[in-house]
Order: structure tokens, then sequence, then C-alpha cells
């Protein structure tokens, strides 16, 4: 059965590129998964050395690529669902995109709900097979489908803590909720986080997900906050205080802009740094580094400089925007709102988003998507200060949409788009011409 299950999802990868009809990232593990449900069991022993397993609800994707690229310039065969695909299918579906006998290492980023499921299968079926585990953040995303952020962790702590002292994990310890769950596990822990200042925001946002204290309910007191709920924190009534970091922003230099990247940066280097990774070659690595589709790529389009910063909830919204705020590369503006199964069918979270911050924004703000009315009005609430002809560029029509865009970037500046995912893979196929799933 393994062996007919492998057959089949190797041909259906081979016929879906073959074909044009996309990447192979999805379906042919869902077709192998069907016909034997336990398959990874069986592909799990191609990888030889380590699992590196990434989960959170920001960063999976640029981290999980910053891992593979380094230590595949360490000459290291590496397995990477690196369509972004992070669902058990993509999972499976990575091991027939080259379809090799074996691996170094697996670098998996996996989706919030799998991620629990994923580790007891691991824990039950591949005992030998040496893990670690990168623990991002916690926000709350597609509420639909997910819940809030209480009943992740509480999944997340529970398959957690079953794991021995063989298993590595590594958590972004200025999240309360993640180092709570660090603060109760068996496996070896350490933690990183910015311990910088200067990176402070000037008052919470709306989209602050976590301000009670995880082990007793008290509201936290912060002493600065990077972004959401991430910062200096403590408890004032039971203790329970921010952990010490291993590694902190000092001791590294993100290749990206925005301050989510360098949480990104963090993670990707406490991994490679504890697999023994020479720290020159790591940083030699993330120099040359190049961002993943749809995560601060950059593309020409018709001789015009564009960026694209995917933006799927509100605390990732509201760091795109402070990015492209803070950016030296200033220009036009594309807010892409979709209401699809992989963004989530409620676009109420776009209320939450801190539209403010693009009060007299001297650029064009053009807007778009599925749901392109509903940005508009937020947008009609939110920018006072707004000249008229910069924000009434409406359009249903994406295609049209992209036309507007070009036409409006001048020369010396950079068009931004800021979309949610299925408007992400819609407007990088426009701009490409290719498909990632």
């Amino acid at each position: 059965m393994n062996n007919f299950a492998i057959s089949i999802g190797s041909i259906v990868s081979w016929i879906s590129k073959a074909l044009k009809l996309g990447a192979g990232a999805t379906w042919p593990g869902e077709i192998a998964l069907r016909i034997n449900p336990q398959i990874l069991s069986k592909l799990l022993s191609k990888i030889t050395k380590r699992i590196i397993i990434v989960a959170g609800t920001n960063g999976k994707t640029t981290t999980t690529l910053m891992i593979k690229k380094i230590l595949e310039d360490q000459g290291f065969s590496v397995l990477h669902n690196e369509s972004g695909a992070n669902l058990l299918n993509g999972i499976v579906s990575a091991f027939f995109t080259n379809n090799k006998e074996s691996y170094d290492y697996a670098v998996f980023e996996v989706d919030e709900n799998v991620f629990p499921t994923l580790l007891s299968y691991l824990r039950t079926k591949n005992d030998e097979l040496r893990t670690t585990i990168v623990l991002l953040n916690l926000f709350r995303d597609q509420l639909d489908r997910y819940g809030e952020v209480d009943t992740i962790a509480k999944n997340w702590l529970t398959t957690l803590k079953k794991l021995d002292k063989e298993t590595t994990v590594l958590i972004n310890g200025d999240d309360p909720h993640l180092a709570f769950i660090g603060k109760q596990l068996n496996a070896i822990v350490s933690y990183f986080g910015l311990d910088d200042k200067t990176q402070y925001i000037p008052k919470m946002q709306h989209a602050t997900d976590t301000i009670f204290c995880p082990s007793c309910g008290n509201r936290l007191t912060f002493t600065g906050v990077y972004f959401s709920h991430l910062g200096d924190w403590k408890c004032t009534k039971c203790g329970f205080t921010h952990p010490k970091a291993t590694l902190t922003a000092s001791h590294v230099i993100s290749p990206l802009e925005g301050v989510y990247n360098i949480y990104n940066t963090l993670a990707a280097t406490l991994v490679l740094e504890t697999m023994g990774v020479d720290k020159k070659q790591i940083q030699k690595g993330l120099i040359n580094f190049m961002p993943a589709f749809g995560r601060m790529e950059e593309v020409s389009y018709q001789e015009k400089n564009i960026k694209i910063l995917l933006s799927k909830n509100p605390t990732g919204f509201n760091e795109s925007l402070r990015t492209v705020l803070s950016s030296k590369q200033k220009g036009p503006m594309m807010l892409l709102l979709n209401d699809r199964i992989p963004d989530g069918t409620d676009v109420s979270w776009i209320w939450d988003v801190d539209m403010e911050q693009l009060d007299g924004y001297r650029y064009p703000i053009i807007v778009s998507g599925d749901r392109y009315l509903d940005m508009a009005v937020r947008l009609k609430y939110g920018l006072e200060k707004m000249p008229n002809d910069k924000c009434q560029m409406i359009n249903k029509s994406l295609d049209e949409a992209v036309i507007q865009l070009t036409n409006v970037i001048q020369k010396g500046e950079t068009g931004w788009i800021l979309p949610t995912y299925s408007a992400m893979l819609d407007v990088r196929k426009i701009l490409t011409g290719k498909s990632i799933l």
C-alpha cells in the first residue's frame, strides 16, 4: 500500500507540473493520504538527520526558507514545503517534488491547527527521528477556522507536554502565551526575543491578543511593546515573567525590512546555531537571502518596481503598514481584500487594523479584491486627512487595478501591494505569469 500511494503521488505531481496545472504542492499528497493515511510514516524515513518544524501565525514561510537556504549552503540536502502548503497534504506532497531517496534534513512550515496532529504523529510513529520545533507567535487569524488564540495555545500545550528531552523547542519569549507553554515542557527549551527598546511602539495596538497572564489571569504589565502583544512583559500578581533569551536582536542583522523579519531572522539563526552551523556561515547566508513569494518579494513589472507584503490578519497588516511607512522606498499602495477559504470568510478583522497610520499618506491608494467595498469603507472612516484624489481608486477588477497601480508609480518610486493570501496568489500570477500552488 505504501509503494502504491507513493507511486500515485509521484505521478500526480509530475502531471500537475508537466501540464502547468500548478506546482503539485497539495493534490499529490491529498491523493496519497486518501490511498494510505499512514503514508507519512514511510516518507519520513527518508530524513536521515533531523526534522525542523516551524509553527506560528506569521513568519513561517520566511523562517523556513532562511533555514533551508543556509543548510543547503553547507552542502546538505533539504526537503522543504517551499510553496507554503502547510497542511498534511502539502507536507506529503513535498516528498514528491524531487522524489529523492533520502534527505539530510526536512524543514516544514506547519499550519496552526495541523501542528498538534503532526507532533502526535511524529511522537507515536517516529520516535527515533530527532526534532527541532520553532514557535514563532500566536495571533488572531481566520477566527472562523482557528478560533481564538487561547484555544490554539491550549491545543499546542496539550501535545507539546508529551515531548521528551530528545526534542528541542525554540520559543519566541516576547509572546506571553508561548513563554507559558515553554515553562511547562520536558523538552530542551531555548528562547529568542528582540530586547531592543528602540523598536517599542508608542502605544498598544487595537490588534492586541494577549494582555492577561496565561498563568493566573491577572492583567500583564508591559514595559514596552514591539507589536500586538509581543514585548517586555511580566505579571505582578503571580510572578510569571519574561524568560531570558538565548538570542536577541543585537546578535543578528535581518536581511529584510520590518520588525517581524527580525523575529524570523532570530528564529532561523537560533535553529542553525543549535545544530552547530558556524555563525559566520549563518550571517553569510542571511546577507544573500532572497525573500519568499509574497513576503517582501520584489517584482519588476512593466519596468516598475513593486513589492508584495502578505497581510492576512490584523497584526500582520499593521506591521506591513509600519514597514511601508518606515521604508526609504515610498510609492503608491494597493490593498487587496479577499474572503475565500484560505483568507477566512469573515473580513470584520480589518476594523482591528490601525488604518489611521495611513492618514496623510501622500501617495495614491488603490483598493481591489473580492471585498474591495469593505476595505474602501474602512479607509473612508480611517483617513480623515487623505486628499480625495488619492483615495478614490477603487476597482473590482484586479487586472485593471494592477494597471492603475502601474500607471501611478512614478520614476524612482516603489509600488506596494498588501494582499490577503488568495489575493496574493492572484496578483502574483498577474505580475509574474506563474502559479504557486
